[in-house]
């Protein structure tokens, strides 16, 4: 992560504008009348990106095509391109550093190597220091062994810090050349959801862009054909419910339902006057009866009380009021009034009118009927000249284009990557051979400095060169191990060895991390930087644009496609951010990803000549249809309703209901009278009043008893009396409705024989329907469709797609690029290892080279001591024992000095 994350710093410092990169040499920019700029690839790929390259080499201002083509709203434009040279990005920056830094440190080999020759092997002395060192131990200055004991330790610590790096680096160098091999070979039976190596991530491309297109397009085609359904039983639902309205408002023009409603009334009030009448005869059958036993009763009250009153002989005052009351009783009604004939005949003549008025709201019925029927045939007409599931065919055609050319993509992208997996699978065990062996030869080189340091810090643990020089072990002077700082062999050799391998080594790293970071920051960035993609996608704008055509259909330019023709864009900001959602969130189509509102243009249908002149066919199939109908002669003529109108008057003019009520006025059947009557009568029987023989308890009881009959009777009157006032008001209230109802047919008629208002009416309620028919395909068709634009192609598995593609390439691109730079710090390191590690020997040298010349100066001093001890003993033995001391100290010097050549010529 660690590396990773260093390569994303690398990238940040080496970008400082999106100018377009390889966009600018892989596309090229059509001369065009649009406004926005038109692109395809370039020819003459390979040439133009090495001159890009070599340029950006050269750090020449670049050419810019594409980004100058750019709005200024993405960084293009004049000033883009502007900007862009003024602040180029730094990928030749960055070999230049690196042949620089290479550069560097050979000429300083070579210097140190020169010095070293010079100063090492080309002067000698009677000591075992080189000129360098010599010079070293002969200044001399205050402090001196302390500055040369921290110095001592300061190179120590360096080297072994450089040391610990140089392990460190190597692990990491492993780890690395692990994850390069593991990148390099494919892992069909891995269980990680996320390739990490190149051949499984192209093949996981192919796999993701397969799954993708696959169940894309089936759910797809499922989708658009219930879709589809959805909206053409809509459609279909809102063209019968308009045309029904039309001929529902054709109707209520003809003031059709009115009529029916007057006519139905007129036939229930007929039929109620005709029941009434009916019922009337009936009970006046039922009444005769008692009535007459009334009349019959009084006949023999009055007998009764006649008889009596004959036998009072003197009758006067209230006998005479009695008597002339009981002569004047009579029966309340005549039953010979109650005669139903007229009745019936009232019934008969109804009855006929009902029957012929009946028939003609049977026929007004029919014609009815007969109108709302057609507009099922209207209707069937107009889905046969719409013919919506033809036209919208044209969009489910879509589906077996996308699937063509999906699988051909899918397939070139298959033979396209199956030679790139093939080739970068045979290269994978090269490439593991290559990149472990150069880990064995850092193994090399380390063990090599790991022993010399070992040995170094050992000599300098064991003489304590650490410390006071008082505590340096007696007798400490260079030996063959101690030499290699000076020797021919050691020195020279080293040279001449790190000199090819840094220049092998700097140039390889310089070429790939020049290369690497170009492909990162000039091409991958424009894959997977949000900003940067921008850019790539207003390319790709126009390539997508240019085949959009193809894929609707409609090639030749004639717009019979429904589908909508602007294309699609931003194709990889969608496929990078937007398509990016977790299995249980809502699902994002493509189109909806790309910004797409509707798939299908319903305007554009609405608008199409076959949708048109399907509604002009039913236009005028709908007037046809109702013209055809015949709806005046269909209706009741004139003379017929004349014919009956004339009728209901005679019928009603014929009968005279005025008798008939008074005569049975329930008020006749008062008894309240005769009640009183009773009473005085009973009062006058009493033995005070009457004289004579005159027995009035008899008449007072069948008087009495005809009263309560009477009053048992007088709710039926009542009810008769109710039954006739009915009638007659009955029949009296039939003329005006049924008057009303005759005129109004007459209109219907008369309006229904106008066949060019007709016409117009049917016409222009076809134009309302229509308009509200085309207003429901534009707004709820286009509702319906953008749903399904939101649900089309689940676009999760192309960004699975487009992320493995990537991160495949890309990822790799900066995997690649961190380990040349693991690599290039292992060569760093070395040498400033073994650098560190000759310094260190040489100081190390120095050192042993003071403590030894110190030690000589002490037996000197010591010498001259003894020897001026011995002067006092006399001239002659001072003399003698000089000579012999001078003699001693040249065989000693000469000693050491043949040591020093046998020495110096073994090495």
């Amino acid at each position: 992560m660690s590396l990773m994350a260093t390569v994303a710093a690398v990238m940040e410092w080496v970008v400082q504008v999106e100018n377009g990169g390889l966009l600018n040499v892989l596309f090229a920019n059509l001369p065009t009348n649009s406004q926005d700029p038109q692109f395809t690839l370039a020819e003459g790929g390979v040439s133009s990106v090495l001159d890009f390259l070599i340029n950006m080499l050269k750090l020449e201002p670049l050419s810019l095509p594409i980004l100058e083509a750019m709005p200024e709203s993405l960084g293009g434009g004049v000033a883009g391109v502007n900007n862009a040279n003024a602040h180029p990005n730094r990928e030749s920056e960055i070999l230049w550093i690196t042949t620089g830094l290479l550069g560097t440190i050979i000429i300083l080999i070579i210097v140190l190597q020169i010095i070293n020759y010079c100063c090492c092997c080309c002067g000698r002395r009677n000591r075992h220091l080189n000129r360098v060192q010599m010079v070293a131990v002969d200044t001399d200055f205050e402090h001196r062994n302390l500055v040369c004991r921290i110095t001592y330790i300061t190179l120590s610590v360096i080297a072994l810090l450089f040391v610990a790096a140089s392990v460190i680096l190597l692990a990491i160098y492993f780890s690395s050349t692990g994850l390069v091999v593991s990148y390099l070979e494919a892992h069909p039976q891995t269980s990680t959801p996320n390739p990490t190596s190149l051949p499984d991530g192209l093949q996981a491309t192919v796999k993701y862009l397969s799954i993708f297109i696959e169940s894309g397009i089936k759910s797809g085609q499922k989708l658009t054909n219930k879709s589809l359904d959805s909206f053409d039983r809509q459609t279909n639902k809102n063209i019968s419910l308009g045309l029904h309205g039309v001929i529902s408002n054709l109707l209520d023009y003809l003031k059709a339902p009115g009529i029916v409603e007057k006519g139905k009334s007129n036939l229930d009030a007929i039929k109620n006057c005709s029941s009434n009448a009916d019922s009337s005869s009936s009970m006046m059958k039922n009444l005769k009866t008692p009535i007459t036993d009334v009349k019959n009763r009084v006949a023999e009250t009055k007998s009764m009380y006649k008889k009596e009153f004959d036998k009072i002989k003197h009758c006067n005052g209230t006998c005479e009021d009695l008597k002339k009351g009981v002569e004047q009783l009579q029966s309340p009604i005549d039953p010979d009034k109650l005669t139903d004939g007229d009745m019936d005949t009232l019934v008969r003549e109804l009855d006929g009118i009902h029957n012929d008025l009946a028939k003609q709201q049977e026929k007004l019925q029919t014609a009815i009927n007969d109108t709302q029927g057609s507009a099922d045939q209207i209707i069937a007409s107009l889905k046969k000249e719409l013919n919506l599931q033809q036209i919208l065919s044209t969009v489910n055609e879509f589906w077996p284009r996308v699937e063509t050319q999906s699988k051909e993509l899918v397939q070139n992208i298959g033979n396209a990557i199956e030679p790139i997996t093939a080739q970068v699978s045979q290269g994978a065990e090269l490439a593991r051979i290559t990149l472990y062996s150069i880990g064995g030869f850092f193994i090399f080189m380390v063990l090599i400095a790991i022993l010399i340091s070992v040995r170094l810090l050992y000599r300098g643990v064991r003489d304590r060169l650490y410390g006071d020089p008082d505590d340096v072990s007696v007798g400490s002077s260079l030996n063959k191990w101690d030499k290699l700082a000076c020797g021919k062999c050691s020195a020279c050799c080293c040279s001449v060895f790190f000199v090819p391998v840094l220049l092998i080594f700097g140039i390889l790293v310089g070429v790939l991390l020049f290369v690497l970071t170009t492909i990162s920051g000039e091409g991958c960035i424009y894959l997977s930087r949000e900003s940067a993609v921008n850019k790539t996608d207003f390319v790709m704008n126009s390539l997508v644009a240019e085949q959009w055509g193809s894929i609707l259909g409609d090639t030749s330019g004639n717009g019979d496609s429904l589908l909508n023709a602007s294309p699609p864009r931003n194709v990889l900001t969608a496929l990078m951010k937007t398509c990016a959602y977790a299995e249980d969130q809502a699902i994002v189509g493509l189109f909806s990803a790309m910004k797409y509102e509707n798939l299908v243009d319903m305007k554009k249908l609405v608008n199409s000549q076959k949708v048109q002149d399907g509604i002009s066919s039913g236009r005028v199939t709908a007037v046809k249809q109702v013209k055809d109908l015949q709806i005046a002669t269909k209706l009741p003529t004139e003379a017929d309703l004349n014919k009956a109108m004339d009728k209901l008057v005679a019928a009603i003019n014929a009968v005279k209901l005025g008798d008939l009520l008074n005569a049975t006025d329930p008020e006749l059947m008062n008894t309240k009278p005769l009640s009183e009557l009773h009473g005085r009568l009973e009062a006058f029987q009493k033995p005070d009043q009457i004289q004579s023989s005159a027995d009035f308890a008899e008449p007072n009881k069948a008087l009495k008893a005809m009263i309560d009959f009477i009053e048992k009777l007088r709710p039926q009157v009542e009810s008769l009396h109710g039954v006739i006032k009915a009638v007659n008001d009955g029949k009296d209230r039939l003329l005006s409705p049924f008057g009303g109802f005759i005129e109004a047919l007459k209109a219907t008629t008369s309006q229904a024989s106008n066949e060019s208002a007709l016409e117009w009416q049917v016409g222009s309620q076809y134009d309302r329907v229509v308009m509200e028919l085309t207003s429901f395909m534009e707004k709820d068709g286009s509702e319906l469709f953008a749903q399904l634009t939101q649900e089309l192609l689940p676009c999760r598995e192309a960004h699975e797609a487009y992320s493995a593609a990537t991160g495949a390439t890309c990822g790799g691109v900066n995997l690649l690029l961190g380990f040349v730079h693991v690599l290039a710090l292992n060569v760093l390191f070395l040498v400033f290892l073994y650098f560190a590690l000759f310094n260190l020997a040489f100081f190390q040298g120095v050192l042993i080279g003071m403590s030894a010349e110190e030690e000589e100066e002490e037996e000197e001093e010591e010498e001259e001591e003894e020897e001026e001890e011995d002067s006092s003993s006399g001239d002659d033995d001072e003399s003698e024992e000089s000579d012999e001391s001078t003699s001693s100290s040249s065989v000693s010097v000469s000693s050491e000095s043949s040591t020093s050549d046998e020495e110096d010529d073994s090495e």
